[in-house]
């Protein structure tokens, strides 16, 4: 066959594998490094492979395989971001020509082509495409495992090479992920149900096989099982699923479109319709593994993660969403190659659309926390001068450190790790700084506010996946941190709403105004109280109580906020008052502020903001305010919806 027919016969596939390109490779000498990502890169820094086992691999939750190919790769081509993500970029395009093949050698070219659509241009499928990570990686080893597998069990003229394949990427995928480990035991596993005289003895050899190649990795596997895992209650960051994990996880998949959602479905329904059924036996059988194969990968990770410990993520199932494709698009019927053309076509221009205006895809990829610190601060420092610009981040030192020698940069800059410095420790940094500018990365409500206090300006603000950004600045501008507060609920001293508890006889009016008088008999003079539920926050979001003081002296008391549910704490947390007193201000003002994580609206949480006058001290209060802090609606924006 000539190549200008192998093309033509072709087109489609090449047209997919050219858009899949595209997407991935768009600015790619701009890609910059995610906090994953950097983790990754900083355990290469090792002198022997012995080290990199024991210092770079076993400390962390993935096995070996991905950790040490980039050492080793790293020292041929170094660290530079779109070099380091190259190979699994290839490895994200070559995924979407492996699912085209396996839909059509197992049922048609239109389920292979639907399939191979919903991998070029889903943001799940593009974002972990260029992510140096052992996702897409899985995803490769995973279709391979796949196509062997299945060649094995309904291949009539099995080879000798469909079995060695398997056993080589089965035992890949063991050593890429653990739930890429967890989908070749299930092929395995599942295979045993399918199998015939004449191959069950050769299937349960490479099985065997496969085992005997990931053997070596084993003492790996049980130090690493040893540390406890990354879930909240064991001190790491991963909280339970929630019920609806899966449907999320489906509307995550389809770019929360139900415009991308009906289409593919109605696609299919219209390919079944109007085209020749073909349910060979052989086709259901394949149809059950395939989503045995997803609802397996998935029950177990959720369960496990409910009863034992939190390990379930969007991305761990990455290796088996293949299956749950191929498994809805397989009941297509063959359509003819324009009906093919325009369904690949409108699902391509949905899918690229949401991806590009919906998701803010390429906005968020290229916008990083620690490469934007420190590239906004160079930039800064290059207009306003060195001696006026001071940058605090939150992070790791040589996540930062790696993009100050890439930039070059002179910033004069300090990095805190797991929030080691209190509101206390922020003033004596704020009460001695001579800069006119300073940049903050990652803080919160409070801090951002206690900051205001001496650099009362915004001179910009920079959002992104996982951070905020805020340059504040002492010169004069018409922006300030205000524009971040929504929804207040404020004390009317006059008539206090029911949500406030306060006694008031110690309200004064005079011709200076009204107060609340607070003296040494007042221990917990003023509280706010609401069931959470009832504020309408989202997760993401904060709450800030905010009070305003009057008092000659500093005064050491605390605002205080807590969540109970059902008579037991659940989270506690307090400003000292002393951390935002200026001496050069009459009225002081001080916050606290809480994170709306993803259980803050359970049913039975309530909220409670108060001041604890701990040292029985007197001092005024002329104002007091709960209200919402939105300042980021993408911290989240490359998994959930805005």
């Amino acid at each position: 066959m000539s190549s200008k027919n192998i093309i033509k016969n072709n087109s489609l596939i090449l047209f997919l594998l050219l858009v899949a390109s595209t997407l991935r490779l768009y600015n790619v000498f701009d890609l910059q490094y995610t906090y994953d990502e950097l983790s990754a890169v900083d355990r290469l820094r090792f002198d022997s492979f012995s080290e990199l086992i024991t210092k770079g691999v076993m400390i962390d939750a993935h096995p070996a395989l991905v950790q040490v190919w980039m050492y080793y790769y790293s020292l041929v081509f170094g660290t530079t971001e779109w070099l380091m993500k190259l190979p699994f970029i290839f490895m994200g395009v070559a995924s979407v020509y492996l699912i085209y093949k396996i839909g059509k050698r197992w049922f048609n070219e239109t389920t292979g082509l639907l399939a191979a659509t919903v991998l070029t241009c889903a943001q799940y499928f593009v974002f972990y495409s260029v992510t140096a990570r052992p996702y897409v990686s899985g995803l490769f080893l995973c279709l391979f495992v796949l196509n062997y597998w299945l060649e094995i069990l309904f291949n009539d003229s099995v080879k000798l090479k469909h079995y060695v394949w398997f056993a080589i990427f089965a035992a890949l995928a063991a050593l890429n992920h653990h739930f890429s480990m967890m989908f070749a035991a299930l092929c395995g596993l599942l295979g045993l149900f399918f199998l015939t005289k004449t191959n069950f003895k050769n299937y349960l050899l490479v099985c065997v096989g496969a085992v005997i190649l990931y053997a070596p990795h084993f003492p790996i596997l049980f130090a690493q099982l040893k540390i406890g895992g990354i879930g909240a209650a064991n001190g790491g960051w991963l909280n339970p699923p929630e019920n609806d994990f899966i449907v999320q996880f489906i509307f995550y998949l389809f770019h929360y479109s139900w415009l991308f959602v009906v289409t593919f479905l109605a696609i299919i329904v219209f390919a079944y319709l109007s085209s020749a059924k073909n349910n060979t036996a052989v086709k259901n059988k394949i149809r059950i593994l395939l989503f045995a194969l997803f609802a397996l990968s998935f029950l177990i990770g959720f369960f496990y993660s409910l009863k034992v410990n939190p390990v379930i993520q969007f991305s761990t199932l990455i290796f088996a969403t293949p299956c749950l494709l191929l498994f809805l698009a397989s009941f297509a019927g063959e359509l003819s190659l324009k009906l093919k053309w325009a369904t690949v076509v409108l699902l391509l221009g949905i899918g690229i659309s949401s991806l590009v205006f919906k998701r803010h895809y390429y906005e968020l990829i290229f916008n990083q926390s620690f490469d934007t610190y420190i590239k906004t601060t160079e930039e800064l420092i290059k207009e306003k001068g060195n001696n006026n610009v001071y940058a605090l981040y939150k992070g790791e030192p040589w996540f930062l450190n790696f993009y100050k020698e890439k930039y070059n940069s002179t910033a004069r800059f300090e990095v805190i790790e797991n929030d080691a410095k209190s509101h206390n420790d922020y003033k004596l940094i704020y009460d001695t700084l001579s800069a006119k500018y300073l940049v903050l990365g990652d803080f919160g409500p409070s801090q951002l506010l206690q900051a205001s206090n001496y650099f009362p300006y915004v001179h910009k603000k920079i959002t992104g996946y996982g951070f905020e950004l805020y340059v504040l600045s002492k010169e004069p501008s018409k922006e300030s941190l205000d524009t971040e507060k929504f929804n207040q609920i404020k004390l009317d001293f006059k008539n206090p709403s029911s949500l406030f508890n306060l006694d008031k006889k110690l309200i004064i009016s005079n011709d200076g105004g009204t107060y609340y008088r607070i003296d040494s008999l007042n221990e917990y003079p003023l509280s706010f109280k609401i069931k959470n539920s009832e504020l309408h926050c989202y997760e993401g979001q904060s709450l800030v109580a905010e009070i305003k003081y009057q008092s000659d002296t500093p005064i050491k008391g605390l605002l205080s906020s807590s969540q109970d549910a059902l008579k037991q704490n659940i989270h506690w947390t307090a400003t000292d008052f002393s951390a935002y007193y200026q001496p050069s201000q009459k009225t002081q003002t001080a916050y606290v502020s809480i994170y709306v994580d993803v259980k803050f609206n359970n049913p039975d949480n309530e909220l409670t903001i108060f001041v604890w006058n701990n040292n029985k001290e007197k001092f005024r209060i002329t104002d007091f305010s709960v209200y919402t802090w939105d300042n980021n609606p993408y911290r989240y924006g490359l998994l959930s919806d805005f």
